[in-house]
């Protein structure tokens, strides 16, 4: 931190001296409250603490990091007119709601593909293709509970990549008959060009990206493995 401000102040041209004596301004002013005579010194810069919203004032106080919120909740349940709102808390109620969104919409994706496969190829049987992507969603869910991983909204965000990159490997397996040295070198290239792009994403320092790319990595190796062993099966049914 003492790099970082030295860094600041010189980009900023303070001299050494000057540097010196407004951090030792700062530190003095360590656990020192702000009183209502302080701040009426300063209120023309400091920030609106209240509005005007249809002829009503609403004010806004700001609780200091560490408050007991709990209790600030309970005791604003029996105030009239005061509203407690803990941001944080929200942020992750709405985080929870669209991740059960996207679950909901991804079984939704499982169950309209389903439909497809049965309306083109006209037999129970196709929906053994729905396999692939499956086995790699449950897989790559498993690996992330047994490393004890988060599962966040680009978690599965993710695995609708992966069930369309799995329905597409199985589909060319499936649709290409004979020719499977050739399909199954196309596979597996298309395979790697995915892992080294949205792959390496699992390197990434961004929680965001990282999540992402670390359930494109696991699910889509699962995928091609998934795929693999379809056809293996399928080429010694026909034989």
């Amino acid at each position: 931190q003492a790099d970082l401000s030295s860094q600041l102040f010189q980009q900023l041209g303070l001299t050494s001296t000057a540097a010196a004596s407004l951090k030792q301004a700062y530190q003095a002013q360590a656990n020192t409250l702000a009183t209502p005579a302080l701040l009426s010194a300063y209120i023309d810069t400091l920030p609106p603490t209240w509005i005007e919203n249809k002829g009503a004032i609403v004010s806004v106080i700001l609780l200091k990091k560490g408050s007991d919120t709990a209790a600030i909740k309970a005791a604003s349940q029996s105030i009239d007119k005061v509203t407690f709102i803990n941001a944080l808390e929200l942020s992750q109620q709405t985080l929870a709601e669209q991740r059960q969104s996207a679950a909901i919409l991804l079984l939704l994706a499982y169950g309209l593909i389903a439909a497809l496969l049965l309306i083109y190829y006209r037999r129970l049987s196709a929906l053994w293709m729905l396999l692939i992507p499956s086995t790699a969603t449950l897989g790559t869910l498993s690996v992330f509970t047994a490393l004890n991983m988060d599962l966040t909204l680009f978690t599965l965000m993710g695995l609708f990549l992966v069930l369309g990159l799995g329905m597409d490997y199985v589909i060319f397996l499936q649709e290409m008959g004979d020719d499977t040295t050739t399909t199954e070198s196309a596979v597996l290239l298309s395979t790697l060009t995915t892992l080294l792009s949205f792959g390496l994403l699992a390197l990434s320092t961004i929680p965001v990206a990282q999540a992402f790319g670390t359930t494109l990595l696991i699910g889509n190796s699962l995928n091609f493995i998934a795929a693999l062993t379809y056809k293996t099966i399928r080429n010694r049914q026909t034989i």
